[in-house]
């Protein structure tokens, strides 16, 4: 079981750690990877933390793995689903050793299959959806993470694209899963809404001015945000209950009635991935995938109003 198996990430501090530090000489400056298990990334990021510790070491995730949000908050939520395939996770294994990791970057699954199919094109590298991924992430963490000139990046590619040929190298595939055009995104959603201004509570918020918070925005739920983490979510419905039943509950913070987070979406995403996340949720937290700044929430009523407007041509 190569989840729980310690001779998984040991195999890559040993052997793929020396490799890429001999092959990419003294200019290297990050190393970039997917993760499912976690092994390759865990191995990696040991062997260059032991001998060379300013080299980056940089985790790829498809958006719906719990992995990255539990790399920022160490709380586990819970998954949602995606197609890439052999990467991220739905717990987190034993394999994998966050604390020789820097950063994780989510990629989604049309900027991993549009990657991949842009490789082939444009490089001639017949790769799989995770090796998209990996690329697209490391093209999102330089944007905002920049590097000296003449540095050298590593990125590690997982998979051939010989399986998927009947998939995203498909147009009728990419087609019937709405990732073949761009179309609109998350972000062009919030632009669309009558109030675009980001209404959160933080910690220190008394529940009492939360709900009226709610109330004064016509909202039932409100995230709980300290400077870019998502701690949280605060419902109307249950604070009512909860007042009903003890009415200080309104004199104290929010944290005292903190329920789970909003699941989170890139403002490049897709109305086709929103479609594909609110079916689990009912209000997404949308967040800058350069400057990881939260920008705004996206409600069931924010997207039932787009597809009207559009005839309902983007569902999928």
């Amino acid at each position: 079981n190569q989840y729980e198996n310690p001779a998984n990430p040991d195999a890559h501090y040993r052997t793929t750690g020396p490799e890429i530090d001999r092959d990419a000489g003294a200019a290297l400056a990050a190393v970039v990877g997917t993760v499912g298990t976690g092994g390759t990334m865990s191995g990696v990021g040991r062997y260059f933390k032991e001998h060379r510790p300013e080299v980056r070491v940089i985790a790829v995730d498809p958006a719906g793995s719990v992995l990255g949000p539990y790399f920022r908050h160490r709380t586990l939520g819970a998954a949602t689903p995606y197609l890439v395939e052999g990467i991220g996770e739905d717990m987190v294994p034993k394999s994998i050793q966050m604390q020789y990791l820097d950063d994780f970057v989510e990629v989604n699954d049309q900027e991993s299959f549009q990657m991949a199919r842009r490789l082939a094109r444009e490089e001639g590298m017949f790769v799989g959806g995770s090796s998209g991924s990996a690329v697209a992430g490391a093209l999102r963490w330089l944007a905002h993470r920049p590097i000296p000139e003449q540095s050298t990046v590593v990125v590690i590619l997982p998979d051939s694209g010989d399986r998927y040929l009947s998939k995203f190298y498909s147009d009728d595939w990419m087609r019937e899963k709405g990732l073949l055009d761009v179309g609109a995104s998350a972000r062009e959603l919030l632009h669309r809404k009558t109030t675009a201004t980001l209404v959160a509570a933080d910690p220190t918020t008394v529940v009492r001015d939360a709900l009226q918070l709610m109330r004064h925005h016509s909202v039932g739920a409100l995230p709980v945000l300290s400077g870019f983490q998502n701690l949280g979510s605060v419902q109307e419905d249950e604070i009512l209950r909860r007042g009903l039943a003890d009415e200080t509950t309104l004199l104290r913070t929010v944290q005292s009635i903190l329920e789970a987070p909003f699941p989170e979406v890139s403002a490049d995403a897709p109305v086709s991935e929103v479609l594909h996340r609110m079916k689990g949720s009912a209000a997404l937290l949308v967040r800058d995938p350069v400057t990881g700044a939260v920008v705004g929430v996206l409600t069931r009523h924010d997207v039932v109003g787009f597809l009207s407007e559009q005839g309902g041509a983007h569902a999928v």
